[in-house]
């Protein structure tokens, strides 16, 4: 079994999605970690509602208005609000330690820098696959590395769980046996796949550069171990 001191789930004020921390929530109350939720305040919004043209577009009217700190400032306590409820309803269910935890920074570079390396990374995604009454397959990009053993385990145990298709994803050159349904591709053509089809979970190794590529192209929780 995959050995972690924690799983984080990563929200921002553009991924702030229920099921990615439900998601988390499962894999840390199955296996008795903790879940801490990392949420990324990103500099750049910042520094963009300080511009004095800078604007926003109402909902309701589509006209255009002014963007301005104090709305920015608002906007994040109201979703670090809305998180903190799903807590308190998670923590009604399961009995999990940890909590949130707000940090500036570029969501993905940061998050992988304040992950310890037994963490287990839990990345919302911007976009979603809707598809009701279907159990999308679980996949994982698997290079032969130590850290891509442990992501190919736990992308195992999720697949009996959902009770769906394990999808493994291997580089062209590799040829070593692995667990699973294999599918030889470029890591492009599999960002490219990704993005066209919906999928319950997709699990990376850290090491590898799709770690950071995955949060923008996958219509699902990318899972980074």
């Amino acid at each position: 079994m995959t050995k972690s001191s924690k799983v984080i789930v990563a929200l921002d004020c553009f991924r702030v999605e229920r099921h990615a921390l439900d998601l988390a929530a499962r894999l840390a109350a199955g296996r008795g970690w903790s879940l801490t939720v990392l949420f990324i305040e990103n500099i750049e919004l910042y520094r963009a509602a300080a511009l004095p043209f800078v604007r926003e577009v109402d909902r309701l009217s589509a006209t255009l208005q002014p963007f301005e700190p104090a709305q920015l400032e608002w906007l994040l306590k109201r979703q670090i609000a809305r998180i903190e409820d799903w807590l308190t309803e998670i923590r009604s269910r399961w009995s999990l330690p940890g909590g949130v935890e707000i940090e500036q920074g570029e969501y993905v570079e940061t998050t992988l820098a304040l992950a310890g390396s037994g963490d287990l990374v839990v990345f919302s995604s911007r976009r979603h696959w809707l598809a009701a009454g279907l159990r999308p397959a679980v996949w994982v990009w698997y290079d032969g590395s130590p850290q891509a053993e442990k992501a190919l385990e736990m992308a195992a145990d999720l697949a009996k769980e959902e009770h769906c298709k394990l999808l493994v994803a291997v580089p062209e050159e590799h040829h070593r046996p692995v667990l699973g349904q294999v599918i030889r591709t470029t890591p492009q053509r599999w960002l490219d796949l990704l993005q066209q089809q919906g999928c319950t979970a997709v699990f990376c190794p850290r090491t590898s550069p799709l770690a950071v590529q995955l949060t923008e192209k996958a219509r699902c929780p990318v899972l980074v171990v």
